[in-house]
């Protein structure tokens, strides 16, 4: 078993640590005019490597995708975004979400432990 903090606001402090503060959403790349397609100038998904191998890879980098997704969004309506600005509830349902569906997948490379680690995820984490 794995020895980790998994209470949601633990690990998405641990997970916004790795952001700058503001993060700068001002250069949309390729953006439609509706919006509907872009990235963000300067916004990468460079925390991935840190944890490819590690015992909490799926945890941590499942959670770092569900707050660039949120972040993403919210590109399409301001330039800056401050961390403290992040609503917690609105990672957590993407995170979790995304959680429930990569579990589900069997063409994923995870192990029998991540698989145990995503359960003791939800079962100290009940919304």
């Amino acid at each position: 078993m794995i020895e980790m903090n998994l209470e949601f606001e633990h690990i998405l402090n641990r997970a916004l640590s790795e952001w700058p503060d503001p993060i700068d959403l001002s250069v949309l790349v390729c953006p439609t005019a509706k919006l509907e397609r872009y990235s963000i100038y300067g916004l990468s998904m460079e925390w991935e490597e840190t944890f490819i191998g590690k015992d909490e890879e799926v945890i941590i980098t499942t959670l770092q995708d569900a707050i660039y997704s949120v972040v993403h969004y919210a590109a399409k309506a301001v330039t800056v975004l401050e961390k403290k600005h992040i609503r917690s509830i609105a990672v957590q349902i993407v995170f979790e979400d995304m959680l429930k569906d990569y579990a589900s997948r069997t063409h994923l490379n995870w192990r029998n432990s991540d698989r145990e680690l995503v359960r003791e995820y939800f079962s100290v984490n009940t919304r």
